[in-house]
């Protein structure tokens, strides 16, 4: 078990939050302008 005191550990677990949520929202975005750009419909 690591030890989540130390700040590496606690810098590396914000980090990681901050890249995934940061790859959900460009992914987001991405499949809306995908969408939008290929169904004129909005679907």
């Amino acid at each position: 078990m690591p030890n989540f005191a130390e700040p590496v550990s606690a810098t590396f677990i914000a980090v990681t939050v901050a890249v995934i949520f940061v790859g959900i929202a460009i992914a987001i975005v991405f499949v809306k302008m995908g969408k939008k750009s290929r169904n004129p419909k909005g679907l």
